[in-house]
């Protein structure tokens, strides 16, 4: 089973523009910080750091999406592996009887 990732590519895309509008703020802000008063930018500045939090937060929720994704694809791995094992396991040791069995038949 592949890793699923449509979820995670379609949470992605207003993640990335919630942070591309927060650093666009940012630079206005800091273009019309010396004309403001000083309420005012700290005002604006409260606000970008809850924008700034919120995808943050976001950004978090999709880490923690594809760490769960991974961790069950690695659980399904590890149980293939242990059939992979086990069908080894069992053509070796068919194999081997089956090379007996050509050597029996040769010898009479």
């Amino acid at each position: 089973m592949a890793i699923q990732f449509l979820p995670i590519l379609k949470a992605l895309g207003p993640l990335v523009a919630d942070a591309g509008g927060l650093v666009a703020s940012i630079t206005g802000f800091r273009a019309s910080a010396p004309s403001s008063k000083v309420e005012d930018r700290i005002r604006k500045v409260e606000e970008e750091v809850l924008r700034a939090g919120e995808v943050l937060s976001g950004a978090t929720q999709q880490l923690q999406a594809v760490a769960e994704e991974l961790r069950a694809q690695a659980e399904l791995n590890d149980a293939q592996e242990k059939k992979i094992k086990l069908c080894m396991v069992v053509s070796i040791a068919a194999l081997c009887f089956s090379t007996a069995a050509i050597v029996v038949v040769l010898v009479r």
